[in-house]
């Protein structure tokens, strides 16, 4: 398969397709290997769940999350959390066709709200908190109106999204004097969800539709990494990043650098759309020119497999197309 920086649906479908086919291959294998403690009916539901999903090409960032905490279970040998997430598994509903989820108990139950609450990326880790359930034709209303948004300047770009988000996640998390706010996050163990913080809803139009680019831009760049490792320096390693205080590993800035890339060229757009957008403008320039930091930082010390040069080589010949066009 052939990757590219810019947004293109047949790569969205494609790694969509993989990721899909990689979950239900690594649930069946897992059902076989936990075959001696599941009970008969455990069992026949997970096939039928299985043979569905697989007919319907479902993913989720749920499905994608409990698969992996039974594999982690089975290595820890523990039998009651291995038996959880199958019971898990099967209450997950593969027909619902929203795109934003309510994170709350009401809206995925309580097993799985409480199950599902962690979010890691190598900086943050907390644990969200339940959104009102009134709040869900607000929230959703302010997240499908950016999309649509994002739509009207770049379909391409719409399409990818909707094709590599699963769901959008909204959540609340709890707030200390001295933390930072997180308006959004992705987890690579929940690969196919989006968090949003319901915070964020409450922004101007751009910020929101910012995060959502953001967000979609580091899912697509872990799915990409599937398949290729892209980044080949070790975690141990730090280096400085412009986007968070202190060091990140070369994993974070090169996800930094292709988050920005992806946002810097969708104001670039809006740009070439109103060339008097002072919103737009400004959102570009602050792109390009933290693309430009993480960029030399990944220039100077990374190392990157082929597919991994080539990606950020490209980004950063577009983005000094976008400086030829403003400056």
């Amino acid at each position: 398969m052939e990757f590219y920086h810019y947004p293109t649906i047949c790569q969205a479908e494609n790694l969509k397709k993989f990721k899909s086919e990689s979950i239900h291959s690594s649930l069946r294998y897992v059902l076989d290997v936990c075959e001696a403690i599941l009970d008969k009916e455990t069992l026949n539901k997970v096939n039928l769940f299985i043979e569905e999903s697989e007919r319907i090409d479902h993913s989720s960032g749920f499905l994608f999350y409990l698969v992996r905490e039974v594999g982690k279970n089975i290595e820890l040998k523990n039998i009651d959390n291995i038996k959880k997430c199958f019971d898990l598994i099967i209450k997950l509903d593969i027909y619902s066709k929203k795109k934003v989820i309510l994170g709350n108990k009401e809206s995925i139950g309580v097993d799985l709200f409480d199950f599902y609450s962690k979010i890691n990326d190598d900086v943050y880790t907390f644990t969200y908190l339940p959104v009102s359930e009134g709040k869900y034709h607000e929230l959703n209303n302010k997240i499908t109106s950016s999309l649509e948004y994002i739509r009207n300047i770049d379909g391409v770009l719409y399409d990818e999204i909707l094709t590599i988000v699963d769901e959008f996640f909204i959540f609340k998390s709890l707030k200390h004097l001295d933390s930072e706010v997180v308006y959004s996050g992705s987890d690579f163990h929940k690969l196919g969800t989006v968090f949003i913080n319901e915070e964020t809803c409450d922004e101007k139009k751009y910020f929101i539709v910012d995060k959502i680019i953001h967000e979609s831009a580091h899912q697509l760049l872990l799915s990409i990494m599937i398949q290729d490792e892209i980044i080949l320096n070790p975690d141990s390693e730090r280096y400085p990043s412009p986007l968070r205080a202190g060091f990140r590993t070369m994993n974070g800035i090169y996800h930094a650098a292709f988050v920005l890339y992806r946002i810097a060229a969708f104001f670039y757009k809006v740009y070439l759309l109103d060339n008097t957008d002072s919103n737009a403008i400004s959102y570009l320039n602050k792109n390009i020119s933290q693309f430009d930091d993480c960029y030399s930082v990944i220039k100077k010390s990374g190392k990157l497999t082929d597919l991994g040069n080539k990606l950020i080589s490209d980004c950063k010949t577009d983005v000094e197309e976008f400086k030829r066009g403003v400056y």
